[in-house]
């Protein structure tokens, strides 16, 4: 798992054949900063909910700092809070020169496999005339444990003719 919210906009210039609109990552953008928010909030704020900003909330300032809409419709119409900017300011990598070189290495060091999870999971289904591959994203938030979110579906038709 990797912090996907350091990201920047893609710029089709430099990825030619890509932008925003054909671009996905997993995790989302919004749902990787609230997973750092956490993380951030169970070292630094003793696990008292002072740094976590939920996925929707997340995905709100993603959308106010590149200007990109979040991936999941039920999480455009959150408004961000002056307490989200702040703390995503404080979570967000602060620019090039001024990070560490450990900065990169965090993500591998800070991930869990503790409850409430937050990774991506696959699920392959095949019957008789189809293959079907969903991505679902657990964002380890209580809405989320027992209907994680359809992040991506491929179906694949495999009768013969």
């Amino acid at each position: 798992m990797s912090a996907t919210h350091t990201i920047p906009k893609i710029d089709p210039e430099k990825l030619p054949g890509t932008d925003e609109n054909n671009f996905v990552c997993y995790p989302r953008r919004g749902d990787s900063l609230s997973f750092y928010s956490k993380l951030y909030d169970r070292r630094l704020g003793f696990d008292k909910g002072r740094f976590e900003i939920k996925p929707e909330e997340a995905a709100a300032y993603m959308k106010k700092r590149l200007g990109i809409d979040p991936a999941r419709e039920e999480d455009r119409g959150t408004d961000v809070t002056e307490r989200v900017c702040k703390i995503g300011e404080r979570i967000y990598p602060p620019p090039k020169g001024l990070r560490s070189p450990l900065h990169h290495f965090f993500s591998e060091f800070f991930d869990w496999n503790e409850l409430p999870l937050f990774k991506n999971f696959l699920r392959i289904d095949v019957s008789e005339g189809e293959l079907r591959i969903r991505c679902f994203g657990v964002t380890g938030c209580k809405e989320h444990a027992v209907t994680p979110p359809l992040e991506d579906e491929v179906r694949i038709n495999l009768e013969l003719r």
